[in-house]
């Protein structure tokens, strides 16, 4: 089997120019860090207070059969349960999702899966296993609030993991919640394909010495004492090497942009590879949020570990728009727009012009600034990140 790269940092692809949108809708969530997808369909937000308390499989459509006594592999049952709140805020109710990894295992299936968005999020051909849910959107997001259940001590080792699935292991994105000395932190992995690209006829160019998963320390020293907020946004768009993944962590704080795991699914699990797992060349859909413990377990984190709380999951469109000049609006181009979307031209001249008269300038006066934003944010957590190269299995 083939031993993939891992390294610390992030390297940024060359885009397309056919992906101009998805530019757009990333550097947008950056500039405002918190902003919020245009969802076609969102669950409400799962607090578990109706939940009853144990593992959470089979309740409200949650999937968990590792921590109910059905595992994979015959390991011990995952500490994934609900559970009384051992943390002091009040926005986290009687009970939430309290995960140790006191036992790990490679499994995925086994792990804990939230209920599904009504409509899966994907690129158009991304593999479904031809069981479609809903209408095919592009973006998926997910948000949820943590903390640790001993925030007076470091809990050695303890780690939980978060991924944007398919509902049955076929993760899109990846982001780590870990308790260090110095605090918690998070840590962000997708996978590069760096030139040479991969491409159907040559699909060994995206599975080189120099692809391979990356990894990312995007926020260190985090209080324990303190609730944080983790949110994920997902852009797929069709081809490989564009998709685009934001981590936002507590509101803004800490922001970074990378890209998804379709390029691992598209050079690495296709027909004829030694990991193949679909019969297509493609990425995977995003349903659900699956919590996994993989890697290093803890065992004395038993019964400890992180809750969980205000779950949020959503998916929808991509945004295009507004329009920042009148041109954009003529020859049809209102009708690219969705994000606000228009009847015709004239209702999208008349936007623009509003606007540039509500806020008293143009688009360059906009962009520069934001530009200023953008950059200032880039440094402050690219000064975060561990940029140490190491060779090891998918995580």
């Amino acid at each position: 089997m083939h031993m993939m790269s891992f390294r610390r940092g992030l390297y940024q692809t060359q885009q397309e120019a056919g992906v101009k949108n998805v530019r757009r809708f990333a550097i947008g969530l950056v500039i405002a860090c918190s902003a919020a997808i245009v969802i076609a369909e969102a669950l409400p937000t799962v607090t578990f207070e109706n939940f009853s308390q144990g593992s959470p499989n089979g309740q409200f459509g949650w999937k968990s059969f590792g921590s109910d006594g059905l595992t994979c592999d015959g390991h011990q049952n995952y500490d994934h349960m609900i559970a009384p709140n051992m943390t002091r805020f009040a926005s986290f109710g009687r009970q939430s999702l309290r995960i140790s990894n006191a036992v790990t295992s490679n499994c995925l299936q086994d792990q804990t899966f939230s209920a599904p968005v009504v409509n899966e999020a994907g690129e158009t051909t991304a593999f479904d296993a031809n069981v479609p849910r809903g209408v095919r959107q592009r973006t998926f997001m997910f948000a949820f609030d943590l903390a640790s259940t001993l925030p007076a001590s470091h809990q050695q080792d303890l780690q939980a993991i978060a991924s944007a699935d398919n509902g049955s292991g076929g993760r899109m994105s990846w982001v780590r919640v870990e308790d260090a000395p110095g605090g918690l932190q998070v840590v962000f992995a997708d996978y590069q394909d760096r030139p040479p690209f991969g491409s159907n006829l040559n699909p060994a160019n995206g599975r080189g010495p120099e692809d391979g998963f990356f990894f990312t320390t995007v926020a260190t020293g985090l209080d324990r004492a303190a609730m944080h907020r983790v949110r994920m946004d997902h852009s797929f768009e069709d081809g490989p090497h564009n998709d685009v993944v934001i981590l936002n962590v507590d509101e803004g704080r800490f922001v970074h942009q990378g890209t998804s795991w379709e390029d691992f699914f598209r050079w690495n699990q296709g027909p004829g590879d030694a990991q193949q797992s679909a019969p297509v060349r493609e990425s995977r859909v995003a349903r659900s949020i699956l919590f996994h413990s993989r890697g290093v377990a803890a065992p004395n984190t038993r019964g400890f570990g992180f809750e969980f709380d205000n779950v949020d999951q959503a998916s929808g469109p991509i945004l295009v728009g507004p329009p920042s000049d009148k041109d954009e609006c003529k020859k049809g181009g209102f009708r690219t727009f969705n994000n606000p979307s228009f009847r015709n031209q004239g209702e999208c001249v008349s936007f623009v012009e509003d606007h540039d008269r509500d806020h008293g300038h143009g688009r360059g006066d906009r962009d520069d600034r934001h530009d200023r934003d953008n950059d200032h944010r880039d440094n402050d957590h690219r000064d975060n990140r561990d940029r140490d190269d190491r060779r090891d299995r998918r995580p």
